[in-house]
């Protein structure tokens, strides 16, 4: 609890000590837009971040007690690439701290903390995916996560037209959703198929065991009996 303390209050004096700077405080004078950028460092808008970032911190306290010490990995975090990670990951809270991103970044911090088959290096490209990806890109990634899951024998194979038409029942414009499978594909948690449809018509990718893996990392706390573990 302390620790978690001593990390948000630093965040905060950061964010006023911003706020206070002359170059900070002669742009709010310059016009209305500088102005607005100012406010991001005071007031409401501070107040909500400060509180966002202490809500992370206390999920991401409460899943690691809950973890069996003698499955945490306490040397990942004293190496420098571990160190890194967690930085990293602590940015894109500050960044973006929306409540599925803050869900995910708990996970996915507490399971890179236990002894796992996943190369240091993987783990930090999984923080780096995360980052890069908003919460509407996680509701598609988990769509087909759960598609891939229901199908019986599991292809791995969908249909861009289908998972688009799942979320356009839900008033989602199709447009969206055919970019959000095209942000995945670009980190590789899907890749386009050669092959032909499957029910003939729109084009079909592959869900790949990488973007199975991440997503399994992201989306809970590996329980004990985890494949990934050691």
């Amino acid at each position: 609890m302390k620790n978690k303390s001593i990390v948000a209050t630093s965040v905060k004096d950061y964010l006023f000590e911003v706020a206070a700077s002359s170059p900070v405080q002669a742009l709010s004078q310059l016009n209305p837009i500088s102005a607005a950028v100012n406010s991001l460092f005071t007031g409401e808008y501070n107040r909500k971040k400060q509180e966002e970032i202490t809500d992370a911190l206390h999920k991401l306290h409460a899943r690691l007690q809950a973890v069996e010490k003698r499955y945490i990995d306490d040397e990942f975090y004293a190496t420098e690439k571990g160190k890194r990670v967690f930085a990293m990951a602590f940015a894109s809270l500050i960044k973006d701290s929306r409540k599925q991103k803050v869900e995910a970044m708990s996970n996915l911090l507490v399971n890179l903390t236990l002894k796992s088959k996943i190369s240091y290096d993987e783990r930090e490209l999984f923080v780096d995916i995360l980052d890069a990806l908003n919460p509407y890109h996680l509701t598609v990634l988990g769509r087909i996560y759960k598609f891939n899951k229901e199908s019986k024998p599991s292809l791995r194979k969908f249909e861009t037209a289908g998972i688009a038409s799942f979320f356009e029942d839900e008033g989602i414009n199709t447009q969206l959703t055919h970019q959000a499978i095209a942000v995945l594909a670009n980190h590789y948690l899907v890749n386009r198929g050669t092959d032909a449809s499957i029910g003939g018509g729109g084009l079909t990718y592959h869900f790949t065991e990488f973007g199975e893996r991440f997503f399994d990392f992201i989306s809970s706390v590996l329980n004990k009996n985890s494949a990934y573990l050691i």
